[in-house]
């Protein structure tokens, strides 16, 4: 009962962020963080007994689109990223190619890793925002990104 409400507050909280965000006033930064990542998986066949898992407890650090960072992947194992985001040009859409470590052997490309390319979508209020993430033909998700001057 508790992880329902806790998943309804931040579903709500997610929608009213989005719902009540205008273009960023803020001065661009070079240094961001993703921070949580909520996903729904188009084709998600559970085997009984499989461990499987939506919320994904994300931290991304970020600088000049350059990224590396952590969360708890789909398979219900910790996963390593690094990242790079490219901007499309169109405001707030980006395209990020990230090498993700702790994924099943089926799925590794290169080095035990596989290749994840996303597109985004970032509306932010002043240094704060709401990051839509499509994986294509894998999933859809949603999490907040903070922009910050450096350190």
């Amino acid at each position: 009962m508790k992880a329902l409400l806790r998943d309804i507050i931040l579903i709500v909280g997610l929608t009213f962020t989005l719902l009540f965000m205008s273009a960023s006033k803020a001065q661009a930064t070079d240094h961001s963080m993703d921070l949580g990542l909520w996903t729904y998986h188009f084709d998600r066949k559970v085997k009984p007994g499989e461990c499987t898992n939506e919320k994904h407890d994300l931290f991304v650090y970020r600088y000049k689109g350059y990224g590396g960072g952590t969360y708890l992947n789909s398979h219900c194992d910790t996963s390593y990223l690094i990242t790079k985001r490219w901007d499309t040009g169109i405001k707030g859409f980006t395209i990020d190619t990230s090498l993700v470590s702790g994924y099943p052997d089926a799925m590794h490309v290169v080095f035990d890793l596989i290749i994840l390319p996303a597109i985004s979508y970032t509306k932010y209020k002043e240094n704060v925002g709401i990051t839509f993430i499509y994986v294509p033909t894998v999933l859809v998700g949603a999490g907040y990104t903070l922009k910050f001057k450096g350190f």
